[in-house]
């Protein structure tokens, strides 16, 4: 889970934004809030993975402590071939909508 739209300082270790050292509030977007699976996957089983069949995984979670505001949230779902690291598939969607297959 991402957050969007965190107004905070940000250390500035570039010579980017007019080198400044201390960025004041500073807009932070796409800022992981939370990781729902394993850090590495949850494994989809092998009866699933077969042609033209959908894999369904509902989630259902309490929202973390440190969301500053849940109109700003997105998902983020990405399936990796476990042999070979490849990413096989990603989609992302705000919290609330729904995102068909690209």
């Amino acid at each position: 889970m991402l957050e969007n739209g965190l107004i905070h300082n940000q250390t500035n270790y570039t010579s980017f934004f007019g080198g400044d050292y201390t960025l004041v509030d500073f807009e932070h977007n796409d800022v992981l809030r939370k990781v729902y699976t394993d850090i590495y996957g949850d494994t989809i089983p092998n009866t699933e993975s077969v042609t033209d069949n959908v894999y369904h995984f509902d989630l259902q979670e309490i929202l973390p402590d440190n969301i500053e505001n849940q109109e700003n949230l997105t998902l983020v779902v990405f399936v990796v071939d476990k042999n070979t690291n490849t990413v096989i598939n990603t989609q992302h969607v705000e919290v609330g909508e729904e995102q068909g297959f690209d």
